[in-house]
């Protein structure tokens, strides 16, 4: 081989060494801003973790994405940590993501994200998904009507429209609180095919009924994302 043509591939092998490496360095650069711009919050939410969720803000200005990771929601302050980070998260116009079981609390507060994302599961056997559910009394169980529906206009805000109160007033239906509203991230195969959005009485395994899916329904039509 020509001695000329030997030198010209050992530069052209150099010169795409050296591209990759620069390509490299950028995505690991990308890596480390988005971890150092998003705050996690693991399993239930609590006033503590809101607090603590409030001091890392003040230390950190430049937070300006949430993720929530497997939680069931929150207990008897569910009020409270809903109002708490609505107004956290509006303040920044923050981006929110979920991965794995988003329910209850955790589902308001995800989608009152100015963009909302759901990421795979950490845990394969949980898919991710999201539950709405209404309002309810700790001691009756009653269903308190004026508070969700303003949680609800919140939501329907951030949406753009794309979520309305006819579509999720469909939650006052549900029997008892773990019946509501399901959004699944992969979907759930069904005799219509993949479906994405579902409403469950709460009833389902003493009826031994499926819940009830929104044919034809993708995330996408409702304003939520879907990332890897």
């Amino acid at each position: 081989m020509n001695l000329n043509i030997k030198r010209l591939l050992v530069i052209g092998l150099l010169l795409i060494g050296s591209l990759i490496g620069v390509l490299l360095l950028n995505l690991n650069k990308q890596k480390a801003e988005q971890e150092r711009l998003r705050y996690t919050i693991e399993g239930e939410l609590t006033l503590d973790k809101v607090a603590e969720f409030e001091k890392q803000l003040k230390a950190h200005p430049d937070i300006n994405e949430l993720e929530l990771r497997s939680s069931i929601g929150s207990g008897s302050s569910a009020g409270i940590i809903i109002n708490r980070m609505y107004a956290l998260i509006d303040a920044r116009q923050m981006r929110t993501f979920a991965r794995g079981q988003c329910a209850s609390a955790c589902a308001f507060v995800f989608l009152y994200g100015y963009e909302r994302t759901l990421l795979p599961p950490q845990n394969t056997n949980i898919s991710t998904h999201l539950m709405v559910h209404a309002g309810r009394s700790n001691t009756t169980g009653e269903i308190n009507y004026g508070e969700t529906d303003r949680d609800f206009n919140k939501i329907i805000a951030r949406s753009n429209g794309k979520l309305n109160m006819a579509f999720l007033e469909k939650v006052y239906d549900a029997k008892n609180k773990g019946g509501g509203l399901y959004f699944v991230r992969d979907g759930e195969v069904t005799v219509a095919g993949r479906e994405y959005v579902f409403f469950c009485t709460g009833e389902e395994l003493k009826s031994k009924k499926p819940c009830e899916p929104y044919k034809g329904i993708k995330l996408e039509d409702l304003g939520i994302k879907i990332a890897q």
